[in-house]
Parts: structure tokens; sequence; C-alpha cells
């Protein structure tokens, strides 16, 4: 599944924040230098990254920036953008795409957090990818999981 391989090779993480995996996805170790959380039996993955926050840019402008970075650069549908927040509190938002590639019609959802402190202000992207027939039934595993971080 070239789109799933493509989401693993651009997932830079730098920290997982002790993420369950979702029901049905197993850990799997990272590959150069990058990681990749968890996948599933039939090729999704799920997977989270911290990346540095360098314009201190809140979630309402990353995600309209994700959105039109997939939109209008790589040709993806957006479906929907939902707020959400984890059992601890956390506020974040859940953006939901389709795009499709020889005949195949995938499902990418982000969840983006913005984790402001003392020293540091990052932003934390929750990643899950593959067909969309499969995906949307892991999606209330995936949403459970991201609601336990």
């Amino acid at each position: 599944m070239r789109f799933a391989a493509f989401i693993v090779l651009t997932l830079a993480a730098l920290g997982c924040k002790g993420l369950e995996s979702p029901a049905g996805y197993v850990p799997v170790e990272g590959r150069g230098g990058r990681t990749l959380l968890a996948v599933s039996s039939e090729d999704c993955r799920f997977s989270v990254r911290s990346i540095a926050n360098p314009g201190e840019g809140d979630l309402d402008f990353w995600a309209e920036a994700v959105k039109n970075q997939l939109v209008r650069k790589r040709g993806y549908t957006h479906l929907a953008t939902r707020p959400l927040e984890t059992d601890a509190g956390r506020k974040g938002v859940e953006l939901e795409f389709t795009t499709t590639g020889r005949g195949i019609t995938y499902l990418y959802l982000v969840t983006l957090f913005r984790e402001k402190g003392l020293f540091h202000d990052n932003l934390e992207v929750v990643e899950a990818a593959g067909e969309r027939s499969v995906l949307a039934e892991d999606r209330a595993a995936i949403r459970a999981a991201v609601k336990k971080l």
C-alpha cells in the first residue's frame, strides 16, 4: 500500500507521550530514525509525532494549514473538521480526508494538539491512514486511543 508507506516515511516522531495503540493495532519499532507507533493486520497505520511550533500558531491556524496543504497541494478531499477533548482535558482538533490512488480510496485522519509549556511550544500530531473501508471500521478504536492521550 503505497499511500500508507508514504505516510510512514513522512513521520518524524520526536515523542509519543505514552499513547496507547488502538485496539487491533500492534506497536512496531521505528525505522530509519522515524517512529511508527502501531500497524493493523489490514495495513492501516497509526502514529504520533511532536514538532516544534516555531511561529506559535494556535490549533485553528495549524488545522487550516494542514487542510490547505493536503487539499490544495496534494489533491485530498476534506471531509470534516471536529473539535475534541481528551479524557485529561486537552483540547484538540481532528481533520478527516480521503484520497484515491490506483483505484483505491484511502482515509486519512489527522488529530492536532498544542502543547505549550514554560520552555517549549509543540504541536502534537496523531495520524491514522489506510484503505477507507478498513480504517472507517477502526475509527472508534482510534478515537478512543486519542482520547486517552
